[in-house]
């Protein structure tokens, strides 16, 4: 995909965190709603997911089997940044509900 480029990945645990901008989402999301109509899982991973996944292999097996796992939270933010020294920004599961309902609008797609 070309918007591969635009996504940074960093470890917690052995989960990814994938960092892209919203611009970088919307172009990712575009592209898979184009590609296919096969169900991804995405995620909005928290320090809830963290403290399940560390506790839960199963839940930690289906975060890292997640299309995308998107940092949402501040102590997801300031743990990446502390452990990486790399400023980014949180994605919500708004920031993505929104993007979904500009994309079926445009590609004419039902939610």
């Amino acid at each position: 995909m070309p918007t591969q480029r635009l996504i940074k990945n960093y470890k917690i645990i052995d989960i990814k965190i994938h960092i892209l901008d919203l611009e970088g989402l919307e172009l990712l999301l575009e592209n898979i709603l184009l590609a296919s109509n096969t169900p991804q899982f995405i995620s909005t991973f928290n320090l809830d997911f963290l403290r399940i996944a560390q506790k839960d292999k199963e839940f930690e097996n289906i975060c890292s089997d997640a299309l995308l796992n998107l940092p949402d939270g501040h102590g997801i933010v300031s743990l990446i940044k502390k452990k990486y020294c790399e400023k980014i920004y949180r994605i919500t599961g708004t920031d993505i509900f929104f993007l979904l309902i500009k994309l079926s609008k445009k590609l004419d797609r039902k939610i």
